[in-house]
């Protein structure tokens, strides 16, 4: 009787941890990742950079929230030597990134001063992923917005 509780306990404990480390994301405690919100992007064009770093022209939608949706059109540069090994950022690929967005900007587009953000405008965040691949640690961003459509879908 000993044995089939002291396994029992066991086997609730391996599985719990099991389910728990699939169903999160963990980020170092210092990056401030936990308070980024998740959008997916698509490359629409690419450019090298005469410093030899690649400039992307993208489409972005938000996909961490369903009450607020936010697309947009923007740019970001990053070093390609900053990629792991053997992974590169083409036309047409897809990817995540992590953006941290002013506080205006979680409420709708009515709330910017005029109307409208002064584009283009810059946020800050990281590459996390491209296609499948996870990019461990993710790559420091700046997005220059050129467009956005910003909608809290609550109201």
């Amino acid at each position: 009787m000993k044995r089939f509780i002291i396994l029992s306990f066991l086997s609730i404990y391996l599985l719990g941890g099991l389910q728990a480390q699939e169903l999160r994301t963990t980020y170092p405690i210092d990056s401030c990742l936990y308070f980024m919100d998740p959008h997916i992007f698509k490359v629409k064009q690419v450019n090298t950079l005469p410093n030899g770093n690649q400039g992307n022209t993208v489409v972005f939608q938000s996909a961490g929230s369903p009450d607020l949706l936010i697309m947009g059109k923007g740019r970001f540069v990053f070093e390609p030597n900053d990629l792991p090994a053997g992974i590169t950022l083409d036309v047409n690929d897809t990817g995540h990134f992590l953006i941290n967005f002013p506080e205006p900007a979680t409420s709708g587009i009515d709330d910017w001063p005029g109307g409208q953000p002064p584009f283009p405008f810059f946020l800050f965040g990281f590459l996390e992923k491209i296609g499948n691949t996870t990019i461990d640690p993710p790559i420091p961003i700046t997005l220059q917005v050129r467009q956005i459509l910003i909608d809290n879908t609550t109201e």
